[in-house]
């Protein structure tokens, strides 16, 4: 097994929410335990969830949402505003527009982690 497949395994055995939020849009909710195998060198002492992974993770939910695969063609814009950490759950609130997945992930309101735009292919 690939490891994109192992981490997308990973990911999606923490979707604890998943439904759609009006036209083109959806929301999810995923629970990073401590068990999370993304902590796993990042960082010693202070683990959080890699900024990689929320990229994957979102592309997996527009699978879900879209209902066939998709891979990121290019991220357009990434911005951080703080880690997610075990025992966190991040809400990811995502739209997509004809490629144009945009989003956000946030631990409740007011409390963002990330926004972020990407192009994607549907295969």
């Amino acid at each position: 097994m690939s490891e994109k497949s192992l981490l997308a395994k990973a990911l999606e055995e923490r979707i604890v929410r998943f439904g759609a939020a009006g036209e083109g849009k959806f929301e999810a909710e995923l629970r990073f335990d401590p068990e999370f195998p993304g902590f796993a060198g990042h960082f010693e002492g202070n683990p959080l969830v890699p900024g990689v992974c929320l990229i994957q993770a979102a592309e997996l939910l527009a699978e879900r949402a879209l209902q066939k695969p998709v891979a990121i063609r290019s991220i357009g814009q990434v911005k951080f505003f703080r880690p997610l950490q075990p025992g966190d759950s991040g809400v990811f609130t995502l739209a997509v527009e004809g490629s144009r997945l945009s989003g956000s992930v946030a631990t409740g309101p007011g409390e963002r982690v990330c926004k972020f735009t990407m192009e994607l292919e549907m295969k």
